[in-house]
Formats: C-alpha cells, sequence, structure tokens
C-alpha cells in the first residue's frame, strides 16, 4: 500500500506498509472495521520506478516490526536508504544491496 510517492535524487520512491498481512487478519480492507486489527504492525515495501523502462525495483522489505510501523516515506543518501513511519519515535536505515561483484 504506497503511503506516499517521493523523488530522491533522480529516483521516484514509494514507500509503504504491506496490504496483506497474514499476522494482522490480512488485506487492510478486510480488517478496516476492527481496531485492533487495523492497529496491528505490518511489514513494509520500498520501491524505486524507472520512467524509462516503466518498471519498480524493491529496495528495501521487511516483516512487521514495532519500533518502524505505518512506513511512509523512504529517502535515498549515498548507498543508504532511510525509512520513515507514521507510527515510529525515530526513522530507520538500511544499506542499499549491491550487485554482484561489489561494483555500482
Amino acid at each position: 500500500m504506497p503511503d506516499n510517492l517521493r523523488w530522491s535524487g533522480d529516483r521516484l520512491i514509494a514507500a509503504g506498509p504491506m496490504y496483506d498481512e497474514p499476522a494482522c487478519g490480512g488485506t487492510r480492507l478486510a480488517v478496516v472495521d476492527n481496531p485492533i486489527l487495523t492497529s496491528c504492525h505490518r511489514g513494509y515495501m520500498v520501491a524505486q520506478f524507472d520512467p524509462k523502462t516503466m518498471a519498480w525495483t524493491i529496495l528495501n522489505y521487511a516483516e512487521p516490526n514495532p519500533a518502524i510501523s505505518v512506513v511512509s516515506t523512504g529517502v535515498l543518501m549515498g548507498d543508504t536508504l532511510w525509512i520513515g513511519a507514521a507510527s515510529a519515535e525515530g526513522i530507520a536505515y538500511r544499506p542499499l544491496p549491491r550487485p554482484a561483484g561489489g561494483a555500482r
């Protein structure tokens, strides 16, 4: 469920919580009327869009984590992805994966 689209340098980044989270009773739509299940921690995904190929590439994803819940944005700085969330007191960061061979 992309929450925000954001330009990060020359990359268009989308970030958001997982739409279908089995640990939370399924899809967000299926639990929308249940306050306990709607506050359940969902995993997240951050991806970038390539306008030339019209394809998405996943930059990072993770299982539910109460420390970074309701992910809403991602920003790239060098080789690091910074992740912001609507329900967190701080931000998270993840190194970007390197392609085989170690070169970028």
